[in-house]
């Protein structure tokens, strides 16, 4: 199979051909180099296979006051694959990922390394969260060990993702669902849903804590009582979408539930108390300029939300802004 490589032209030929040798067919070979994230295309002309570079990128985000951060993504490094990204909230948050191909008895996997620190700031108290990560993944199934005394199972199904984290006394499950479609030309409507639930002997601080996917509340706002996090969760949002001349101006209504119990099905929100549950509920609307005309170029994405449950604190904007260099 020839290649034909645009871009930087870092990839390396020879890791190409490995790919390809292990690919049944042109399909097969087309979603394992869609699986490296190192290509923006990939398309096929006779027999030949055309393929174009990611660029680098710093992506800067604000989503109001101090809720600053930088992304910056490095992709093929050293031409077979290799990404290395980083995010940065501050010097005491962020988080750094470095993944590698490799191909085992005909088969693509990925070695991950992952290192995570945040600052959980609740009930006046600073709680810094430290995780190392190292595992294998396939396209469908991610399995690793954390550092800190925990092991992690993880599926990936086009739109829906499962995630089980087992530790020695506990266990965590998370699952997401995440559906777009064209209802016409020029309108898209948009479902994402995340549900969560959290079994055994868990510490508060590795509870769940709702809200920065909320606009309009304050990350880790929506809690059941004062004193701790809940045990389940449910997250949905409902996002209508206008293409209007190359802008995309959109509404959304978002919902978070967090709950004591480890049945979200249980839960109940009373006005005048937060326990065993507390709810938030958002609407909004928004508009992402591309500056220039490019799939997923730079842009600038504006939204003002609206909460409708009160006693919380309003995020009136969200700013991003994007460079690739």
């Amino acid at each position: 199979m020839k290649f034909q490589i645009l871009g930087y032209k870092k990839t390396k030929e020879k890791f190409l051909n490995k790919i390809s040798r292990i690919s049944s067919d042109m399909s097969s070979l087309k979603d394992k180099l869609n699986q490296l994230n190192i290509f923006s295309s990939v398309t096929e002309n006779k027999k030949k296979i055309t393929v174009y570079e990611n660029t680098r990128k710093i992506s800067i985000n604000s989503k109001g006051k101090d809720q600053n951060e930088i992304n910056i993504n490095f992709p093929n490094i050293f031409g077979k694959g290799e990404n290395f990204n980083v995010n940065m909230r501050s010097l005491k948050e962020y988080e750094v990922n470095f993944t590698k191909p490799f191909i085992f008895n005909n088969f693509l996997f990925f070695a991950d390394f992952n290192t995570k620190r945040s600052i959980r700031r609740l009930f006046d108290k600073e709680h810094v969260l430290s995780n190392k990560e190292m595992g294998i993944r396939n396209k469908y199934v991610d399995f690793g060990y954390g550092l800190d005394k925990y092991v992690f199972l993880r599926f990936n199904q086009d739109n829906i993702k499962f995630n089980i984290l087992q530790g020695l006394d506990y266990a965590k499950i998370t699952a997401s669902l995440n559906f777009d479609f064209f209802l016409c030309k020029n309108i898209q409507h948009k479902v994402i849903l995340s549900t969560g639930s959290a079994l055994g002997n868990i510490s508060d601080i590795n509870k769940f804590y709702i809200g920065e996917n909320i606009k309009g509340y304050k990350k880790d706002s929506i809690i059941p009582n004062m004193n701790e996090g809940g045990r389940s969760f449910l997250e949905f949002t409902n996002k209508m979408i206008f293409n209007v001349k190359n802008m995309d101006f959109y509404i959304f209504d978002s919902i978070g539930l967090n709950h004591s119990g480890i049945n979200i099905l249980d839960f109940k929100c009373k006005s005048e108390e937060r326990f065993p549950g507390s709810m938030g509920h958002s609407l909004g609307v928004g508009l992402n300029i591309p500056l220039y005309e490019k799939i997923n170029g730079p842009n600038i994405d504006i939204s003002l939300a609206w909460p409708m449950i009160k006693d919380r604190d309003l995020e009136s904007y969200q700013f991003s802004f994007d460079i690739n260099f």
